[in-house]
């Protein structure tokens, strides 16, 4: 994305891990004129631990331009309007001079954009930027691939029904989940997802509560039954999508032969690609 649009800035990447071992090295380099890119994701919120590191990031730079690509709320408590995290991360946003922030899911931006004294807005989450680096391949074998979290975020719990009513089917499944569980260099980061995007193009379906494997289908052209999770990013970023082949859920007790049978017959449709939202 930087690389189309930004060709005439130098960008240079920090992770969390140096911006943690190194911050205050960091904080003597960073200039006034420095803009600050914060990755997108699910962590704005008190669910994960990542928050408080970019909050700190804030703190340090409050008259630096900084821009928060699209993200997610992501709150134990579901109620925001009454959470005192969620009151509390309103200000630290409103303490800041030049701040951007993007949402990619509906939920969060609905709540966000009745606070007019903030810089808020829109966007498809930055992996369905990748839709012109995948090369379309329709060679579906005959099985389905289960896709669930194991973390926080999971309120799926019955995955071995699941496989009972793929198995009643007569179909083969295979269960991974897209989490690699380690660290992976930016470059090895990038081939890992665009590997994982190839071969989920072999899949006839693809059942899952992971936001994206739900994207990853999309770009792999292969039809998906997505639950929505704790977040309900799922059902917020879905909107960007839209496709007939692709259907959120709200519980996975939803799932039996019929729609399994329904979803693997779906036909490849005309999409509507994003790019003039990235314009």
């Amino acid at each position: 994305f930087l690389d189309k649009y930004f060709k005439e800035y130098e960008v240079i990447w920090v992770t969390d891990a140096e911006w943690i071992a190194m911050g205050a090295l960091l904080k003597q380099i960073v200039t006034s004129d420095d803009i600050i890119l914060m990755p997108g994701g699910g962590y704005f919120g008190d669910l994960w631990e990542s928050w408080i590191t970019y909050k700190q990031l804030l703190e340090c730079f409050p008259h630096n331009i900084k821009i928060l690509l699209p993200n997610t709320m992501t709150y134990r408590e579901q109620n925001w309007y009454d959470s005192k995290s969620v009151k509390n991360d309103i200000q630290c946003l409103k303490s800041q001079n030049n701040i951007f922030v993007f949402w990619r899911d509906i939920h969060s931006f609905s709540f966000f954009k009745k606070y007019k004294d903030l810089n808020v807005y829109y966007a498809p989450d930055m992996a369905l930027f990748l839709e012109h680096s995948i090369t379309y391949q329709n060679k579906k074998d005959e099985s389905i691939l289960l896709c669930y979290r194991n973390d926080r975020e999971k309120i799926a719990s019955k995955e071995h029904k699941i496989k009972d009513i793929v198995s009643g089917c007569g179909l083969k499944y295979e269960e991974k989940d897209i989490h690699l569980n380690h660290y992976l260099t930016l470059e090895d980061g990038y081939t890992a997802v665009l590997e994982t995007i190839k071969k989920m193009q072999d899949y006839s379906l693809v059942l899952t509560d992971r936001l994206h494997a739900m994207i990853m289908s999309y770009l792999a052209h292969t039809p998906c039954v997505a639950t929505d999770n704790l977040t309900r990013k799922l059902s917020g970023v879905y909107p960007w999508i839209k496709l007939d082949s692709i259907q959120i859920i709200d519980n996975v007790n939803k799932i039996n032969e019929q729609l399994i049978k329904q979803m693997i017959s779906k036909k490849e449709e005309k999409r509507q690609l994003l790019d003039d939202e990235f314009d």
